[in-house]
């Protein structure tokens, strides 16, 4: 997303290339705050990501002040873009941020034939599963959908327990089902690239696509 100011109902959507600016300090805060530490990548790894490149910053700025972010890492060679982050500041919250920033990303994707991936924390699991199952049906909302059966566990990435995830596409693909080829690629190129963990680890991790041809998506 890396084009001039877009505005959408008098938010400003950017990409932000540096990491020495105020800007840069007020996503962070966000991120931080906005996800407990074992699923948060350490600063110094997003401050690395954000400026070579790998990672796109998106920051949403109303009356000059930054009030979301979204992390999105562009899988190379590739139709799909994982979702990395996303999080709007706490005293912005449901004003209808994330699902304008996730419609105009529709209008890109279509525009240049590529699918979000998304993660989300698996509603069957943990202490906090009726705000998990808001996050999932947020998704639903806005147009994605999940790959049925699909579970895998996300490392700890700081200190803390490993987190039960799913995972969604948005928009919709193009068919009702997707190749279990895809997924498992999918789940490789995550662990690798961003957990930094082998392809066992993302198999030993990871269910519902072995021995099977199509994965529904719903």
């Amino acid at each position: 997303m890396d084009h001039a100011k877009k505005e959408y109902n008098a938010i400003f959507f950017e990409r932000l290339h540096t990491v020495d600016t105020k800007d840069f300090t007020a996503a962070m805060d966000i991120y931080n705050n906005a996800f407990p530490q074992q699923e948060r990548q350490p600063a110094a790894i997003i401050s690395e990501r954000v400026s070579d490149g790998r990672n796109e910053l998106i920051v949403g700025r109303l009356n000059k002040k930054i009030v979301f972010i979204a992390l999105l890492w562009p899988f190379e060679s590739s139709p799909f873009i994982l979702l990395d982050y996303m999080a709007t500041h706490p005293d912005y919250r449901r004003q209808k941020i994330a699902a304008d920033f996730l419609q105009q990303m529709k209008v890109l994707l279509n525009q240049t034939h590529k699918y979000l991936i998304l993660e989300a924390e698996d509603p069957a699991f943990g202490p906090n599963r009726e705000q998990r199952q808001q996050r999932v049906h947020f998704y639903r909302a806005n147009g994605a959908r999940q790959f049925a059966g699909i579970q895998f566990t996300l490392p700890a990435l700081q200190e803390g327990p490993v987190t039960e995830m799913i995972l969604m596409i948005f928009p919709a693909w193009h068919s009702e089902t997707i190749e279990s080829t895809i997924v498992r690629q999918l789940i490789v190129q995550i662990y690798k690239e961003l957990y930094n963990r082998t392809e066992e680890e993302a198999l030993v991790n990871s269910a519902g696509y072995i021995d099977k041809i199509t994965i529904a998506l719903t």
